[in-house]
């Protein structure tokens, strides 16, 4: 495949996503990140920036609209003071997503 198919195939692939079903909230879906999503939190130097990525991944369960605001401290602080057993599925999902 020559180069300029290759980077065809790049443009035109789309972000995956999948629904998650935490307990007590509902369903929820996560998207996959995209570089530009991951570059402007993962680097930041912050302790929240894994809030900061959950809250960039977490959409309405039609993907209609994000439920979080990453640059939110009141979001960030929400995400920060979820249980694990929720987090992780939602890691989990984006896990199998990027």
């Amino acid at each position: 495949m020559s180069a300029k198919a290759i980077r065809e195939a790049f443009a035109a692939k789309k972000l995956q996503s999948a629904i998650v079903d935490v307990a007590g909230v509902g369903k929820v879906m996560v998207r996959e990140l995209m570089v530009g999503d991951l570059d402007s939190v993962d680097h930041d130097g912050t302790p929240e920036a894994r809030a900061k990525n959950i809250a960039l991944a977490i959409y309405t369960e039609d993907g209609a609209e994000r439920i979080f605001d990453h640059e939110s401290p009141e979001d960030v602080a929400i995400i920060m003071g979820l249980g694990n057993r929720s987090v992780n599925k939602i890691i989990e999902a984006l896990a199998e997503k990027n």
